[in-house]
Parts: C-alpha cells; structure tokens; sequence
C-alpha cells in the first residue's frame, strides 16, 4: 500500500483509486461515494486515458470497465500487467455484459477479480475490503 489512508468510520483502507469507467453517470456516482467516505478517486472515461493514469502515478487500487472506448479493458490490463505485473491484485475489472469464453478466459489467464454490473456500491466496497486485505496480507487472488 502506498500513502496513509485517512481514517474515517467505515472506510475501506484504500487512499487512491483509479476508475477506469465509460459511463459518465456511474463513474461520476462512484467518485462522489468514494470521496465522501474519505479516498482520492481519479477517473477516466476510456481505455487510453486508464492505461496513461495507471502507469503514470501509483493507485492502491483500479477499477476497470471490460468494454471500454479506444482501448478494451482486457487489453488495458494486459499492458498494465505486461508493464507493472505487481498490480495484479490491485486490479478489479467489473462488466455488465454477460462473460464472453474470451472474457472468461481473461479472467482466468490473468487471475483478476471481476464484479458484475449492476452492483451495488455495498457490493463494491466489500471487495474492495477483501482485495486490500488480500494486498496487505501479501496474498494471491
């Protein structure tokens, strides 16, 4: 984990979150919950803009949109973990379209943890709680 997390009652031990969302409506109703319970959120509406954040500065954790504008979320993750494969936990890939074989056997190749579309926001900040779990203990997916 880098940086200190802000404690606040409740919170999910994330400081940065990257969010890696086409639809305006959700990443924006993601952003403001995560902000209002105390953590930084940077978003990003395409796949190219994710990649350029995600390699740029350092995110405790990705959310990431399969299907995406201008680079595909599994191609998106498949650079990033080509370039920085210590991130590999700290990668949540959520869709809404039912899993493809190919999109499945992504998930499998790579070991990401996937939610599905629509979730809830207590959905959400539950696995979040796991993966940093899982990050802080040094465990695998």
């Amino acid at each position: 984990m880098t940086g200190s997390a802000e404690q606040v009652q409740g919170a999910i031990p994330v400081t940065r979150v990257l969010l890696v969302e086409d639809d305006a409506v959700l990443r924006s109703l993601i952003e403001e919950y995560f902000e209002r319970v105390g953590y930084r959120v940077v978003g990003a509406a395409d796949g190219a803009e994710g990649l350029r954040l995600a390699l740029a500065e350092d995110f405790d954790l990705i959310i990431c949109d399969l299907i995406l504008p201008k680079l595909a979320g599994d191609r998106l993750c498949t650079q990033l973990l080509e370039q920085r494969p210590e991130l590999v936990n700290r990668i949540v890939v959520a869709t809404g379209d039912s899993l493809t074989p190919e999109a499945t056997q992504f998930l499998q190749r790579t070991g990401l943890a996937c939610i599905h579309k629509p979730f809830g926001l207590g959905e959400l900040t539950d696995m979040i709680r796991e993966r940093v779990k899982r990050n802080e203990a040094g465990g695998t997916t």
